[in-house]
């Protein structure tokens, strides 16, 4: 009987060994829950915070370029608007890149490695957009440009001054349109390409003073 008795106490302590064993696992297997679910919600507060300091970032930056009149890119799927707040903005192709022409040239320039746009102004107290056009063709005459040509042309609701001619030793015609805006000043608009009736011209179309 005491050997029925002693075998049965041991079952007994075996199974409340099983029982705490059980009851420990279950309690490391909370914490660690609780763990982990303490971890996923700081990281995810983290990323926010990141997000919203990211967000200021560029918040303050697109301010900073508008007060400082840095050229901005305006991107969507087939087109760009590129330009800045003193030269105004036009609409070119998405696959044109910037380029620099000459360093620290203030002209916003871009290529597709056959033509090149430029855009500029200055206030009309330095130079009247007609006065400009006329600096322009004395410029590309005493290059060597030919057949240069002098019209008054429409850019919208602007009074443009256009002046085109031939590069023969480039086998390039450049195309320029100088005209007065509503904000004081004589834009400057320069295409330059392999054919003189191309499309590409029409891009002096798109511009505007604002974005």
């Amino acid at each position: 009987m005491a050997k029925d008795k002693a075998k049965v106490d041991k079952k007994k302590e075996n199974n409340n060994k099983k029982k705490r064993l059980i009851i420990t696992f279950l309690v490391i297997g909370i914490i660690i829950v609780v763990i982990t679910i303490f971890l996923i919600v700081t990281i995810t507060n983290n990323k926010r915070k990141k997000y919203d300091i990211d967000y200021n970032i560029i918040e303050n930056t697109l301010d900073y370029m508008n007060d400082n009149n840095i050229e901005k890119v305006i991107d969507n799927t087939d087109n760009k608007r590129i330009g800045n707040n003193e030269y105004g903005y036009i609409t070119i192709p998405n696959s044109w890149h910037r380029f620099y022409e000459v360093e620290g040239d203030p002209m916003v320039q871009y290529t597709n490695n056959i033509w090149t746009i430029c855009i500029f102004s200055k206030y009309v107290t330095q130079e009247s957009a007609i006065n400009y056009s006329e600096s322009c063709f004395n410029t590309m005459k005493s290059e060597g440009a030919v057949n240069i040509n002098k019209e008054t042309v429409k850019i919208g609701d602007y009074t443009a001054y256009k002046v085109y001619g031939y590069y023969e030793n480039q086998e390039m015609w450049q195309t320029i349109w100088c005209f007065e805006a509503n904000d004081e000043k004589a834009h400057y608009i320069c295409i330059k390409g392999p054919d003189k009736d191309s499309e590409y011209l029409n891009i002096v179309n798109t511009f505007s003073v604002n974005e």
